[in-house]
């Protein structure tokens, strides 16, 4: 039996609860090229396309299991009960993966490597075909990073937010966001990973309904242990921009008149929209001892000769953060000043999720776990 090669990206469990009526057949779209909404657009042509996940089935298999679990814990959800603890690390799975699952994910995976082979084979370009990568090989590296780092979460604390203001959560097209409010707002760094102090994940479940997992030795959240009110449409507007940041050609809502409102945020977020979502950068040996190496950035006549890509993926600032989540007066945090960055836990330092840690001769702000280095020699 040929396997369906119809292959969601976000999936429709997820989309149903957004669309008309929730009956999980038509959807309202806001589509950022176009500048205008699209009424009652089918789902089933939404976040899709052909043999996303590749011809053999195994991966939509893998997913369509997961997917089952969310399903049913969102449907707890809906009906107004908790999910206890261990449905609470499904979901964080499930947020997890679809953070690296969507179109988005692979295309920017595929433009790092593109601009990778530009600056380590610039005199070479005869041997790019050699770093070449399919696809289907993007698209297990990413999703076997997503499965992967279930073990840096395991310390987030796990909140759902019930919205009762008179705006509805709207969802994107690259839904799960990461982000980082210690790093953006304190720091004024844009480049943080999963392990990494002050480390938050958002994903809206429903118009009155959104996940959030968070560091709860940087943030308090206001709220009881269920779950946690929001009242204000200034907050709930924080979560929605998150959307908008991360969005590449739709954002879907479920009440008519939020068009206007999310015209209004696409235009005020245009510019940090257009920001670039990574950065490789060429490293030349510096000095090594026992405690490591260090390394400084290569000069322009030397990109050839860099022992290292050092990869920095650079996430994007919202304009405000929801008032229930607030800093701790002392934030717990962990470093030793190498590209691990600050960590939440001092036995990440030594090895982290994007491999072997090391140092820079000089730099205005330490980088992250969610750094990754390429041997280049």
């Amino acid at each position: 039996m040929p396997h369906n090669k119809n292959h969601h990206y976000v999936p429709r469990c997820l989309l149903r609860p957004f669309t008309l009526r929730g009956g999980g057949a038509a959807i309202n779209v806001f589509n950022i090229s176009r500048e205008r909404p699209i009424w009652n657009a089918p789902v089933k042509s939404q976040c899709s396309r052909d043999y996303f996940y590749g011809h053999d089935g195994q991966m939509e298999s893998i997913l369509a299991s997961l997917e089952g679990k969310f399903a049913a814990i969102l449907k707890k959800l809906l009906t107004g009960r908790m999910p206890d603890d261990g449905e609470k690390r499904w979901l964080m799975l499930f947020v997890l993966v679809q953070w690296r699952r969507t179109a988005a994910r692979i295309e920017e995976m595929k433009l790092q490597q593109e601009d990778f082979k530009d600056k380590v084979l610039a005199e070479h370009k005869e041997q790019r075909h050699e770093l070449d990568l399919t696809h289907d090989e993007v698209v297990a590296i990413s999703m076997k990073m997503g499965f992967g780092m279930r073990e840096y979460t395991h310390d987030l604390k796990i909140s759902i937010i019930l919205n009762t203001s008179q705006t509805d959560f709207i969802i994107s097209d690259n839904p799960s966001v990461l982000t980082n409010r210690l790093h953006l707002q304190r720091w004024n760094n844009r480049n943080f990973g999963v392990s990494n102090s002050g480390a938050i994940f958002s994903l809206p479940l429903s118009p009155r309904l959104s996940f959030i997992a968070y560091d709860r030795a940087a943030y308090t959240m206001s709220g009881s242990s269920n779950f946690v009110e929001m009242k204000k449409e200034s907050d709930v507007s924080a979560l929605n921009e998150l959307q908008a940041l991360s969005a590449t050609e739709n954002i879907y809502f479920s009440q008519r008149d939020a068009s206007d409102k999310i015209d209004e945020l696409l235009r005020v977020t245009t510019g940090e929209r257009q920001e670039a979502t990574f950065r490789n950068t060429m490293l030349i040996l510096h000095s090594e001892n026992e405690e490591g190496k260090t390394y400084r950035v290569a000069k322009p006549d030397e990109q050839g000769a860099a022992n290292l890509t050092h990869t920095e993926l650079l996430s994007r600032k919202p304009r405000r953060w929801p008032s229930q989540l607030s800093f701790r007066s002392k934030i717990k945090t962990f470093s030793n000043d190498s590209s691990v960055g600050h960590v939440r836990k001092e036995e990440w330092l030594s090895s982290s999720e994007s491999g072997r840690p090391f140092r820079f001769s000089s730099r205005a702000a330490a980088p992250s776990d969610s750094d990754r280095v390429r041997k280049t020699d």
